[in-house]
């Protein structure tokens, strides 16, 4: 039987310690919030595919004999297993956006990155109602495991603060340099755009596969049969959708082949909605409410910059502008 070596166990221990993370040495936070993203949006990435396509499959057909209809996890038949894998994977799920949301607070463009997460959380929980049948799963179990991320991180926040109160440390803070922000901000964006674009071509509990005497046309959403939720589903991933599509524009502005990534997101834009409209029945979804719900970020954002503009000429000192060479010129007399 072989032997591992001292010297080898104490090098891959002196390494281990190597990478932690120690505030001395590493007193920039650029780098822990890189590592960080990376893991959270590998992790939010795999958990929402594996919510929206839960291994296993799905039935492609009703069977009353066999107590299964169509569109539902087949994986869903085994009651227990299936619940820890849902349990697992929406703790993971929010978890992942947590960090998310915490890396990037107080970013610039944050305000498209948290409607963005707060519409795929939604995303994930419709797709969960589509492939789940309701006596398989109690929903608000789910609903509590997504929240404990939450409340265990706001309670370690509160015992933070109150142990400030007792030591007061003067803690320098590090302003992220602006490549930074935009990294930590293109890569929640391309997470995002990547699984909700997913989820609109493959929608949750799949397609029919052929007509039958129910109505039912093949390549249709099976999970349009539920007129509301199915509409709630695709609001919230067109609004992620075009959220994050519009950040990667605003975060890639005036960059070289800037014209060429334009083009390349307004004709994902125009597949995403060609693919919407080939698996969503006509008497199922109102397509208006989702071409007016997709633009609805961009307009608050513009709204958003011209009250910000107005706000600046009005209210700040000229005087202070005009050291800047910004100020409002005094007409000749």
């Amino acid at each position: 039987m072989a032997q591992v070596h001292p010297q080898n166990t104490e090098r891959s221990i002196s390494w281990f310690k190597r990478f932690q993370y120690d505030k001395e040495r590493d007193s920039s936070p650029n780098d822990a919030r890189n590592a960080l993203l990376v893991i959270a949006t590998l992790i939010a990435a795999v958990t929402f595919q594996a919510g929206v396509n839960p291994p296993g499959g799905l039935w492609q057909d009703d069977n009353a004999q066999e107590h299964h209809a169509a569109g539902r996890a087949i994986y869903a038949s085994q009651k227990h297993p299936y619940y820890v894998f849902l349990m697992s994977n929406t703790l993971a799920f929010s978890a992942s956006l947590l960090v998310i949301t915490s890396l990037t607070y107080k970013f610039p463009f944050h305000f498209e990155t948290w409607v963005a997460t707060a519409s795929m959380m939604v995303t994930y929980a419709s797709a969960i109602f589509a492939v789940t049948p309701h006596e398989s799963v109690h929903f608000r179990y789910l609903l509590i495991t997504a929240s404990v991320p939450f409340i265990t991180r706001f309670l370690i926040q509160m015992l933070k603060k109150c142990s400030n109160k007792c030591q007061k440390d003067e803690e320098i803070e590090v302003k992220p340099e602006p490549h930074d922000i935009r990294n930590v901000l293109l890569a929640g964006a391309v997470l995002i755009a990547t699984v909700t674009f997913q989820a609109g071509i493959c929608p949750p509990g799949g397609v029919w596969q052929g007509d039958d005497k129910l109505g039912h046309k093949a390549g249709r959403a099976i999970y349009s049969d539920k007129r509301i939720p199915f509409q709630i589903f695709l609001l919230c991933n067109t609004i992620a959708l075009t959220s994050s599509s519009f950040l990667l524009l605003c975060l890639t502005f005036r960059y070289p082949y800037f014209l060429e990534v334009f083009i390349a997101t307004i004709s994902m834009m125009g597949t995403y909605g060609s693919a919407i409209y080939s698996v969503t029945p006509y008497e199922s979804v109102s397509f208006r409410l989702i071409f007016l719900a997709a633009p609805v970020p961009i307009v608050i954002r513009v709204l958003i910059w011209v009250f910000s503009a107005v706000f600046d000429y009005l209210v700040v000192p000229n005087e202070w502008l005009k050291k800047i060479g910004c100020g409002r010129k005094e007409p000749y007399q």
